[in-house]
This record gives structure tokens, sequence and C-alpha cells, in this order.
């Protein structure tokens, strides 16, 4: 059962942000909401589909599964967040896969609805360039991390990068990362073994640079000493 979207909630989304409030409107009659248990996968690597879902609330993982078996995550996106947006370009096989880390809430539209919004309002074309563009940046710095820096390095900066797209503010001081992440997780989003990332977090809170509570969620406490190993 899918319920409703208010129009409102839709302007946090960078494809949505300058449309007026009848164009919001429009929107929001080609959109459903669906509720995604921790797991759940929203798009399959390799597969046709074609849907363009918007993160509402949790946090989902994209990435590709290798041939030799496991994966390499690409990214981690939250609240605010569009995946499937590629489907405007290729409609056909995906390029990754897309899985909830933990109960996600999330908009979707049918990609030919999502083609037709892009043809008909110039907005949110312009948003979706703006959108495409981050993406890019985002990837060359990822590249530059993983060619650049050793083990060590490669999970700081993942960590201040987690902290700076989706950290809250403790009261004690520190960057929470409200997003449960396994060390397999980072793992596979810096190219090391478990083991490894093991050895590395397990530093740097002895150093005092992050902490770790019971839910999984990494806390920043030292951005600068983090940082110092990202050169």
């Amino acid at each position: 059962m899918h319920a409703s979207v208010e129009p409102a909630a839709l302007q946090r989304f960078i494809v949505f942000a300058n449309l007026t409030p009848e164009q919001l409107e429009a929107v929001a009659e080609r959109t459903r909401e669906r509720l995604a248990p921790a797991g759940t996968v929203l798009i399959t690597q390799e597969e046709p589909g074609d849907a363009v879902f918007l993160i509402v609330d949790g946090s989902v993982k994209v990435f590709r599964t290798q041939a030799e078996g496991g994966e390499v995550i690409l990214s981690v996106l939250g609240p605010g967040e569009v995946v499937g947006e590629l489907s405007v370009a290729d409609p056909l096989e995906r390029w990754a896969s897309v899985a909830a880390l933990e109960e996600t809430r999330v908009l979707w539209m049918d990609g030919e609805d999502f083609r037709g919004l892009v043809e008909e309002m110039p907005p949110v074309r312009t948003g979706l360039i703006e959108l495409l563009c981050r993406r890019v940046r985002l990837a060359d710095d990822r590249l530059e991390t993983l060619a650049a820096l050793d083990i060590e390095g490669r999970v700081a900066c993942v960590l201040l990068s987690l902290a700076r797209q989706h950290g809250e503010a403790k009261a004690g001081g520190g960057t929470r990362i409200p997003i449960p992440l396994t060390q397999v997780d980072i793992a596979a989003m810096t190219g090391a073994s478990r083991v490894r990332v093991n050895q590395v977090l397990a530093k740097f809170r002895r150093q005092g640079w992050v902490t770790l509570d019971g839910r999984r969620r990494m806390s920043v406490q030292d951005a600068a000493a983090l940082g110092s190993r990202c050169r």
C-alpha cells in the first residue's frame, strides 16, 4: 500500500528545489512512498529497471558486486539524496545496486514519469545537471583518495567525508555519523580487508580520534587529526 505524497516534502531534493507550488503538486501526483526495511535491495546491478528513488529518512549504499565475490561500495547516501537518476539517460541495465543500510523511507516514481518532468520543467533539468555534476566531483575525490593514500589515510578520509555529508553535532563535542556501518562496509569503501580496517579503527579509537556507540554509529572526535592522515 502506497501513501500519498505531500508536495512540500519534495522541495528538499535538489531536482525539485526550485519548482513552483503548482509544479510540486504535479510532481506529487506521480510520486509514491515506500518503507524499505534494512537490507532491502531497491536497485539491482545489471538488471533492467526504470525507477527513481528519493531518500526521505534512513540511508542506502550504492555498490557493485565483484565477479570474484564481495562488494565495492561507491557511496553512502542519506536523506535528501536521489538514486536511479541515471535511468533518465540509460533505462537499460543498472550499473550498480542500491540497498537500504537501515529502515529507510523513500519516495519513488517511474523513470518514464521522471523523464517527462525533465522535459516539461526546466528547473528539474537544471537540478538534475547539478546533481550529476556533484556525483562526478565525489567520484573524482574517491578515486584520488584510493590512488594516493595508504589504508589509514583511506579510512580517515572516508570517515571525514561521511561526517561532512551526514554528520550531526554532538553536545559534548565531535560529529556523529548517524549511519550504521560495519567494518565490512568500510572495507568495501576503502579497498581494504576487514581485518586491516579493524586494526585502523582500533588505533583511531585508542588515540581518541573516533568513538563507536552500541548501535554501530561512529563519531569523529578529532577531525584535524584524521585530516592529517588524508594528505
